[in-house]
């Protein structure tokens, strides 16, 4: 009996720490602490602090926490993925649509939120709201050939993003390190 209330309370204590600590405790700070109450409002909080990188410097493994307490300069997918992690947090259900060209390879991410049942488009590198892939593709000056979505937050960005601690031992099964994350 006392093995299962001892197990019982290191669950309730590693799950409430975990979530105290986790990213998703993060991102809920950062909506309260800047009023962010819609999408528009968070693509522009967003595009206000965070500006296009231009140098060839990548982020591999940083999640959106890492890239917005560490950066100012975001890729267009790391821009989108900021977007799309805060307005998922708002309720909505969000999506990356990658831009692939004839060379197969994806040349440019927007952020695409399901509002009253219609998909608008967000481009964090050309400032574009609701344009067609047309319009973005142009102002990328991208000859794309296909494009292509996928739900983001996915389910285990969800699970990682909920606990400190699970995010822990994910990064270290997956031998992910502090210095995996370039900063």
């Amino acid at each position: 009996m006392k093995l299962i209330k001892f197990s019982l309370i290191s669950l309730i204590v590693f799950l409430s720490v975990g979530y105290y600590f986790s990213d998703t405790a993060y991102y809920k700070k950062v909506i309260n602490e800047n009023q962010l109450n819609t999408p528009n409002q968070v693509y522009e909080w967003v595009s206000n602090n965070y500006i296009r990188n231009s140098c060839i410097i990548t982020h591999p493994y940083a999640s959106p926490r890492h890239l917005m307490e560490n950066h100012k300069r975001l890729w267009c997918d790391e821009g989108a993925m900021v977007a799309a992690i805060l307005i998922h947090q708002l309720g909505y259900e969000t999506r990356l649509a990658d831009f692939y060209g004839i060379d197969g390879i994806a040349h440019h991410t927007i952020l695409e939120t399901n509002e009253n049942q219609k998909w608008e488009h967000y481009d964090f590198s050309f400032h574009l709201v609701d344009q067609s892939y047309k319009s973005s593709a142009v102002a990328g000056k991208i000859n794309f050939k296909r494009i292509v979505t996928r739900p983001y937050p996915k389910l285990y960005n969800t699970i990682i993003n909920h606990n400190y601690f699970i995010k822990k031992v994910v990064f270290f099964l997956r031998g992910i390190t502090e210095d995996d994350i370039v900063s």
